[in-house]
């Protein structure tokens, strides 16, 4: 149970909230499950690693792969890194999207081949 391991910097940087971009109010969900061990989280500790993680999470090199992944934005970028991840992740959402018009012709000339081989086995 994440309670009793106690690292509280690894729950708020990396397996918690920070680098999945979930607002750190999490932080109260981990209290309300812990009580029920007689555990109390380290808020300043949590709060340390969920600042580390969350600016991982909102890195422009970030913003690319979440983009591309077709997840939407959450609302809880720092505010210094904001323009710079609704570009990259404007990127990520074109590339996408370019992906998924490749796909759809790729669908599309598949269909087509199989009526073309259809109207050949009807005219033979």
């Amino acid at each position: 149970m994440r309670c009793k391991i106690g690292d509280w910097a690894t729950l708020g940087e990396s397996e918690r909230d920070g680098a999945l971009g979930v607002r750190s109010s999490q932080l109260l969900e981990l209290q309300e499950a812990c009580m029920e061990y007689g555990v109390r989280p380290d808020r300043d500790t949590y709060t340390a690693g969920w600042d580390r993680g969350v600016r991982d999470y909102w890195a422009p090199s970030n913003a690319v792969v979440i983009g591309d992944s077709g997840r939407r934005r959450k609302n809880v970028c720092p505010e210094d890194l904001r323009e710079e991840f609704a570009t990259a992740f404007g990127r990520g959402e074109s590339l996408n999207d370019a992906r998924a018009a490749v796909t759809h012709k790729e669908e599309a000339i598949e269909d087509g081949t199989a009526l073309l081989e259809v109207v050949r086995k009807d005219v033979i």
